[in-house]
């Protein structure tokens, strides 16, 4: 699998974990929410983040939101900053820099720009003696580190392709139902090649490198996704994509 930017999706992960690592008061929060905000704008990092907003909460919370209140107002256990699993610990990061744009808005926060700093400090053995230099870099290292660390590596797998999939049947369920089928209704024996396209379209326009053949017989995939270089030589990492129509009461 290759997405047609990936390289430049990662350098500028790169840029914007440099640029955090060097950041300090007060622009360490707002360089936080052009992070964010980075990350929502782009299509794939934005496909991404939505698997991880999607993982289960830590054992015994309803929500993410439930188990991360109690870290960011200083009635915590220790336990819930570390994980058995990647995954889990990546939601984790993922989820604490979503709480940190939220609470900006908080009440019982008197400075909005210290939150990553005092958040960080439940990382740090003797928090009383840490400085806020330090702080800003511990967040980097547990928080925003592994996050971009588990995006790069996505963006190497076909973790990013299925997740833009995803992405796209949650927007065919969800806005796209009736229009989907006015076009297959007005599309007579072509309906189901004219769905294909429309999929096949959207993982062009969300940076996804393939090839169709148009002619395929039946039964036979008609998208190959392009792997990159090391892939080829290796015979891997090719994600095989086909669809069929499936009508209830037909056979």
């Amino acid at each position: 699998m290759k997405l047609n930017d990936s390289a430049t999706i990662r350098a500028k992960l790169e840029t914007w974990l440099n640029r955090l690592s060097e950041a300090g008061y007060p622009e360490f929060h707002y360089l936080v929410i052009q992070f964010w905000t980075f990350l929502g704008d782009n299509p794939v990092l934005d496909s991404l983040c939505e698997r991880l907003q999607q993982h289960p909460a830590p054992a015994g919370h309803m929500t993410w939101d439930g188990a991360l209140t109690p870290l960011f107002i200083r009635n915590f256990s220790a336990e819930l900053l570390y994980f058995d699993t990647e995954q889990d610990h990546c939601a984790f990061c993922y989820h604490v820099v979503r709480h940190c744009i939220a609470e900006t808005h908080a009440d019982h926060h008197q400075d909005k720009l210290q939150i990553e700093s005092e958040f960080a400090r439940r990382y740090y053995a003797n928090p009383s003696l840490a400085n806020q230099s330090w702080m800003y870099g511990y967040f980097v290292k547990n928080i925003v580190r592994p996050l971009i660390i588990y995006l790069e590596e996505a963006l190497d797998s076909n973790k990013s392709v299925l997740a833009i999939l995803q992405r796209y049947k949650h927007k065919c369920e969800w806005f796209q139902r009736q229009a989907l089928h006015d076009l297959w209704s007005h599309a007579d024996s072509k309906g189901e090649w004219v769905l294909k396209l429309h999929l096949y379209e959207y993982l062009h326009d969300n940076g996804v490198q393939f090839i169709i053949d148009p002619y395929s017989p039946l039964g036979q995939a008609d998208l190959v996704s392009v792997p990159d270089l090391v892939s080829t030589q290796e015979g891997s990492e090719r994600l095989i994509a086909d669809g069929k129509l499936i009508r209830p009461g037909k056979g």
